[in-house]
């Protein structure tokens, strides 16, 4: 038999459903891409990660990206009109505490980043003008934009070893490498960018999502090694279920929220099924939150265990209204329990 608790909010939950004032959960959402290019240790390498830079620069804008809320710090500020600040640790970080301050809650931010990393001690680094910077650092970074959707590219040798640090709920993590013992020079992040660009549009529907990019260029990256007959020295991994592991073949545990989140707006004859694969991404997350909280029940005061409880249900009720009156249809449930 229902308790009180549950028939409250069950109550609550279906005057949100009913309420014809209910907000739209995609009127202020946007999307905001920082690029950070690192130190190249040469000419061609500086080259090479200016342009895929200016490659993301370019393709974000060309999705629908405001211009203003693309940001590229890179090694030499003068290289190209583009950048807008150098790429020093201390950058990065003010970059990323900006954009916690002005993105709105239902924002998507991709950090990008290209350049030569290391492992040291088991801890991951990217090579930047000045200190480098590790993967611990980087994730007190980039913590103060949950609950956001955040999408982390690093695209450098020995990414790998950044999974375990960056991994989280609602966030998706991309490395060019599946560990830290790979630092060798990688081609991961070029061929990410032009997946974003369009070549990756596998399903044809105006626009590219994470995971098609990934895929994109996990298979571009094995072709270039097979036409060249060597062994690769690169494996991308993907994780987007919080677990620290990732995914050489996303498929099973990973890829769902990558499958759902795409660069800008991807015109207006997409329009329909970006907005409907936003709120479904928006449902993922607070669903993911929602299971975070009832495992945590037994350590909370029940007054705060409910209030939190019952303001989830409403979000997760509201965004599934804004699904169905899309035309779209949800995936899966929420139950109180």
């Amino acid at each position: 038999m229902p308790t009180g608790r549950a028939l409250r909010l069950a109550a609550a939950v279906a005057a949100a459903l009913a309420a014809g004032s209910t907000p739209d959960p995609l009127a202020s959402q946007s999307t905001h891409v920082v690029v950070v290019t690192g130190l190249g240790g040469g000419a061609e390498f500086s080259r090479r990660f200016a342009g895929w830079g200016a490659g993301l620069v370019d393709a974000a804008v060309a999705a629908g990206v405001p211009r203003g809320q693309v940001t590229w710090l890179a090694e030499d500020e003068a290289a190209d009109p583009r950048v807008t600040g150098v790429a020093r640790k201390e950058g990065v970080g003010a970059t990323l505490a900006a954009l916690a301050d002005r993105a709105g809650p239902d924002d998507l931010i991709l950090v990008a980043i290209f350049g030569h990393g290391s492992d040291r001690a088991g801890e991951g680094r990217i090579n930047l003008p000045g200190p480098d910077l590790s993967a611990g650092e980087l994730a007190v970074m980039l913590d103060p934009l949950a609950p956001r959707r955040l999408v982390v590219v690093n695209a450098a040798s020995a990414s790998g070893g950044f999974i375990g640090s960056l991994s989280a709920p609602g966030r998706v993590v991309i490395t060019a490498t599946r560990s830290g013992r790979q630092n060798e020079a990688t081609r991961f992040g070029g061929h990410f960018v032009d997946a974003l660009a369009g070549g990756a549009d596998t399903d044809k529907d105006g626009r590219v999502s994470m995971l098609e990019a990934f895929e994109f260029a996990r298979l571009e990256v094995a072709r270039e090694y097979e036409r060249a007959g060597q062994l690769a020295t690169e494996n991308a991994l993907l994780d987007d279920n919080g677990d620290g592991r990732g995914s050489l073949e996303p498929g099973g545990e990973d890829g769902s929220l990558a499958a759902s989140l795409a660069l800008g707006s991807a015109g207006p004859g997409a329009a329909g099924g970006v907005a409907v694969d936003s709120l479904r991404a928006e449902q993922a997350r607070l669903r993911t939150a929602l299971d975070s909280l009832r495992a945590r029940e037994e350590t909370m005061e029940p007054d705060a265990y409910r209030a939190e409880l019952e303001r989830l249900l409403l979000e997760i009720a509201r965004v599934g209204r804004a699904i169905r009156e899309r035309g779209g249809a949800e995936d899966g449930g929420a139950h109180e329990g």
